[in-house]
């Protein structure tokens, strides 16, 4: 977001460049492979100090890792062994009460398929069968997706375990949307389509976010709050928008499962088909906030400017500048949260020029210049 400070009338900026606006870019175009591997990789997760650690579900003829690997923040190009966790994940979570990753497997011989995770060790807490998705609240509070078994259940910080809902088809991914609130992809069998749900816990009260993927496989929350979505069926990852629908934003990944947002707003995805990790830059994301047809009109004293912009597009910063020669002086600035912003009380004559930026209060578009004139009367 532009930072406006004390706005000064008659202050003297430098010169604007020509009045363009950038391209939007297609996100699916700036993937960028962080780690390729021989196996597959199910779930990346981060602590808040900013490591990612990266869990592993091998198959009959994977030759991947049977560790779960840290790459440290300060080093994130060097793989350190983090747990030794046999290489059956499917789904993992940081657990920050409990400063511990949170990890679940397939029921496995000694019947143990919830697990916690530092550098002590691997520590058994459940024995839930088909366990296939996991996260944490703020208070420790555990809740895991069992696939088949279609529950979801939650492992309270004091012990014991409670069912909150049975009626699911094939839930593999879990994340905490607010406090009492999980959001749960629902994969769906057969023909029919997956679903993302929302679930509040107090009462086990279901309500569907999405019907239009297939499986989502893979669920992070925005620093603003709003979802992503990784569809393992398709390759198509989605954004939430206001008005609370699902916008496909990227495309061209291969059967995606666990994603997770670094600290700095980058989105990591196991992208599981491909056997490696991508990562979304933040940056990227500004390309979908790109404001488009733009109409500009003006009276004597007034200019407005409307735009259209995508609908998880949360605000804009609309500044004024006057035009004098080859120089622009600042008017003044506003924050408008519709697409279109006007200024009135203006010098009729005068030439003026807008700059606008949207933001979803996580990264900002690109800029847009428009020149515009007050008319003579």
């Amino acid at each position: 977001m532009l930072a406006l400070g004390v706005l000064i009338p008659g202050q003297l900026l430098a010169v604007l460049p020509p009045v363009t606006a950038k391209a939007a870019t297609a996100l699916f175009h700036q993937f960028v492979t962080v780690a390729s591997y021989p196996g597959t990789p199910t779930g990346v997760a981060f602590d808040p100090q900013g490591n990612r650690f990266v869990a592993f579900q091998n198959g009959p003829r994977d030759h991947g890792p049977t560790q779960v690997l840290e790459y440290l923040a300060t080093n994130p190009q060097v793989a350190t062994n983090f747990a030794n966790d046999g290489g059956n994940s499917s789904g993992v979570a940081y657990d920050t009460a409990l400063n511990k990753l949170l990890e679940v497997q397939p029921t496995n011989i000694a019947g143990n398929t919830v697990f916690s995770e530092d550098l002590s060790g691997v520590t058994a807490i459940s024995a839930i069968d088909n366990a296939t998705g996991v996260v944490a609240d703020q208070n420790g509070n555990i809740f895991v997706a069992t696939g088949a078994n279609g529950t979801i259940v939650e492992l309270p910080i004091t012990g014991g375990n409670s069912t909150l809902v049975n009626d699911l088809t094939n839930p593999t991914a879990l994340a905490i949307k607010s406090a009492g609130v999980l959001v749960i992809g629902n994969c769906g069998s057969g023909s029919s389509h997956g679903k993302l749900i929302q679930l509040t816990v107090a009462g086990a009260q279901e309500t569907i976010l999405a019907r239009n993927m297939v499986c989502p496989d893979g669920i992070a929350l925005t620093p603003n709050g709003s979802l992503v979505v990784s569809d393992y069926g398709t390759g198509i990852v989605y954004r939430q928008s206001l008005s609370g629908s699902f916008v496909p934003i990227a495309q061209g990944l291969v059967r995606p499962q666990g994603i997770a947002f670094d600290l700095a707003g980058n989105l990591f995805i196991a992208n599981s088909g491909a056997k490696n990790i991508v990562e979304m830059p933040a940056s990227a994301f500004a390309a979908h906030l790109s404001i488009t047809q733009r109409v500009s009109s003006a009276t004597a004293n007034s200019i407005t400017i409307r735009w259209a912009t995508p609908a998880f597009a949360r605000e804009a910063t609309c500044t004024l500048f006057r035009r004098q020669g080859y120089r622009s002086v600042l008017v003044r600035a506003k924050m408008v949260s519709t697409a279109m912003c006007s200024f009135t009380r203006l010098p009729k004559s005068t030439t003026f020029v807008v700059h606008v930026v949207t933001t979803d209060g996580t990264v900002n578009s690109p800029e847009v210049l428009v020149n515009i004139k007050t008319k003579a009367r």
